[in-house]
């Protein structure tokens, strides 16, 4: 049962999710007057990512340091070059 609550909302959030993308892309033909910005692909990826905290609550932990190591390394790279001696002890 829960399997096909949580089938049913993925579909709910994805109907949603391309709904919201076909009614930006009536609005650049001028079909429409759509106010809104277009949701993006990361959005989407997002939203998955947070259900699946919900789904399974025992793997958020590993999920945080996954975005953090992601933070991190964005970090870096805006950084500039690796300094060699940083990882000394």
């Amino acid at each position: 049962m829960l399997v096909f609550g949580l089938a049913i909302f993925v579909g709910i959030v994805l109907l949603v999710f391309f709904l919201r993308r076909m009614f930006a892309w009536m609005d650049r033909r001028g079909w429409i007057m759509y106010t809104g910005d277009p949701p993006t692909y990361g959005s989407l990826g997002n939203a998955f990512l947070e259900l699946q905290k919900l789904a399974q609550p025992q793997m958020e932990y590993i999920l945080e340091q996954k975005e953090a190591e992601k933070d991190k390394l964005e970090e870096d790279g805006e950084a500039g070059p690796d300094d060699p001696t940083r990882k000394l002890p």
